[in-house]
């Protein structure tokens, strides 16, 4: 149950940010120097919260904000100046002008990752100076448009002490939202993306469109500090637009503490009194912005902010203390969702197949799996396993041959779409989302579950702040599930490797499954630990979810499988229950390399 101070932390958090700004507002009201320096970092903090929640959050490295930045300048001072327009109302014109063009550089950034990505972005500043250069008709060119008018209504401009206050009521209005964004359902999907996106689709997020809203709101928000600079400056031209201006974004974003709400508040006004200071060394600033780079990233990796919370410890959240799977068979039908049960098998392989290359992975693959059972799928290391779970959650798709899920074709369909159909795995090598709590991670994986829209996770309405403490309540359930309770505000990284298993099953859980593909869930656990894991695979079962375990623990398989496939270079050698496939020549040749001799006494070798 959240305390005052939690269920009242945004509206103190506005407040504080409103309070302090008056008050440094006041004291500089006559001094004209200070208070543009005031302007400068209320702009800079509103863009660097923009190309946090792209960069920080989602991953997305952008060296072309100052694109952004620019054609909210332009539209405010053409329309204002060319056209007559009241300062005021160019500004939501200047902002949705830049989320579309945020979703526009989204399309082929899509498409490219690390420094193919961070040169697109590139790409993108460099076209939108070079227009404010060349297109002297529109622009006018290196002289720029001036004069701008000041903000201000009904005939009545502010000045800048005036404006300042006006900039302080964007900025409170700006970090809330920045902060509620991150928050919410949208902010753990950015940061699942970020942190592994396979990992995230097989939660049902939508990799392509959270980057697509990632770059459109980070945009409006750069284009938003644009539109109000032009009114501030009094004047736009291109010098005000180049290169340095993205690298000092991103520099605010890594210095403050990417991901963090108060890190880009943090980086704007220290990197702003550098620039400052600064101001008359010309380009030899870059290279002093260089080092600073390379010393945050060597001393503070985490950010001014991050190593301020590392200093002063996190705060801890509400929880029970651990407890083994076995304890907690009793809970395993109420803890658990699953979506609705079918009398068609849970999946179906057709003469399935899979080429990479010319590598046949998968071999004109039949079988099934039965819905309500645990079933095993086993063989030598390259005998195809992986692969079929990955053509089962939708991470490849077959080259040949059909599969089905509940009676319904899945064969080639994206993995979010079959993960809200009620397929969730785990993976072979750990895929847990290292710079979120465990709590964080099984929220992730309740994406699904959240229904709060976009605006209302902005806004924080009441009902999405019952749905917040609803998602937690049920991902506190699936801790206690799987025994990790008393871990729910530890980093996900530092758990043993055992712990970080059962994670990832309770994780994959929160989608509400009616399929669990565990992709050897084993791997790395002790004896006591697979004991464990047994009873646990038997309470999710027992709540109704079929299971298609890969497993090369055979104690573990014969332990808890009705039916059992085996797999060699791609192809079925053999299927049946337990006491069949434990005798099975074949099988035994597979794994030992030894052709089998049957005789009277059972399977021997030769």
């Amino acid at each position: 149950m959240s305390g005052p101070v939690d269920k009242h932390r945004d509206l103190v958090r506005s407040l504080m940010v409103l309070v302090i700004g008056a008050a440094i507002v006041g004291a500089l009201w006559q001094q004209d120097y200070y208070s543009r320096i005031f302007a400068v970092v209320a702009l800079a903090v509103i863009s660097a919260c923009g190309l946090n929640i792209l960069t920080g959050i989602t991953g997305q490295i952008s060296l072309g904000h100052a694109g952004f930045y620019a054609v909210g300048a332009y539209a405010t001072a053409l329309l204002s100046v060319r056209m007559g327009w009241p300062v005021l109302a160019t500004i939501p014109l200047g902002v949705v002008l830049c989320g579309l063009l945020g979703l526009v550089l989204a399309w082929p950034a899509l498409r490219l990752k690390g420094p193919y990505l961070t040169m697109v972005t590139i790409a993108f500043g460099m076209i939108v100076h070079g227009v404010a250069t060349d297109f002297t008709g529109l622009t006018n060119g290196p002289e720029g448009l001036f004069p701008v008018p000041k903000l201000g209504a009904g005939g009545i401009s502010l000045g800048l002490q005036g404006t300042n206050l006006v900039l302080l009521v964007v900025v409170a209005v700006v970090i809330h939202l920045h902060a509620a964004l991150i928050t919410g359902r949208y902010g753990r999907a950015m940061r699942a993306v970020r942190g592994n996106e396979t990992a995230a689709a097989s939660l049902g997020v939508n990799v392509v469109g959270i980057k697509s809203m990632a770059f459109a709101v980070s945009g409006m928000l750069a284009g938003l500090a644009g539109t109000l600079y032009a009114p501030v400056n009094g004047f736009v031209n291109p010098d005000s637009f180049s290169m340095d201006l993205s690298v000092l974004m991103l520099l605010m974003v890594i210095l403050g503490g990417r991901g963090t709400i108060w890190g880009p508040v943090a980086g704007a006004l220290v990197l702003t009194l550098i620039d400052r200071l600064l101001s008359s060394l010309g380009d030899v600033r870059l290279v002093i912005y260089g080092v600073i780079l390379l010393a945050t990233l060597y001393l503070m990796p985490e950010g001014l902010v991050g190593w301020l919370n590392r200093l002063g410890g996190r705060r801890a959240l509400p929880g029970a203390s651990g407890e083994d799977a076995a304890s907690q068979a009793g809970i395993s039908q109420g803890g658990l969702a699953t979506h609705s049960a079918t009398p068609q098998a849970a999946l179906q392989l057709r003469d399935v197949s899979r080429a990479f290359g010319g590598l046949l992975a998968v071999d004109g693959l039949s079988f099934e799996v039965h819905p309500g059972s645990i079933h095993g799928l086993v063989g030598p290391n390259g005998a195809g396993k992986t692969t079929v779970l990955n053509l089962a959650s939708g991470v490849t798709a077959p080259t040949g041959g059909a599969l089905s899920y509940a009676g319904q074709s899945i064969g080639g369909r994206p993995m979010h779409l079959l993960a809200r159909a009620g397929i969730g795995r785990t993976f072979q090598n750990l895929a847990l989302f290292a710079d979120m709590t465990v709590l964080e991670n099984v929220l992730a994986g309740l994406h699904l579950t959240a229904r709060a829209s976009l605006l209302a996770t902005l806004l924080r309405t009441p009902s999405m702040r019952r749905e917040e403490a609803a998602l937690r309540d049920e991902a506190m359930r699936l801790l206690r599930f799987v025994g990790l309770a008393g871990e729910a505000d530890r980093p996900a990284a530092s758990l043993p490797q055992g712990h970080q298993r059962l994670l990832e099953i309770a994780r994959a859980l929160a989608v509400h499954p009616s399929l669990l593909l565990l992709d050897e869930p084993a791997a790395g656990l002790n004896g006591s630990e697979v004991d464990r894991l047994i009873e646990l695979i038997r309470a999710i079962r027992a709540a109704g979810v079929t299971v298609l375990l890969i497993e090369h623990h055979m104690q573990l398989v014969m332990a808890v499988c009705e039916a059992i496939t085996v797999l060699d270079f791609g192809r079925k050698i053999c299927e049946g229950p337990p006491e069949v496939v434990r005798n099975d020549p074949q099988v035994l040749e597979a794994y030992i390399g030894k052709p089998a001799v049957r005789t009277e006494e059972g399977v021997t070798h030769a």
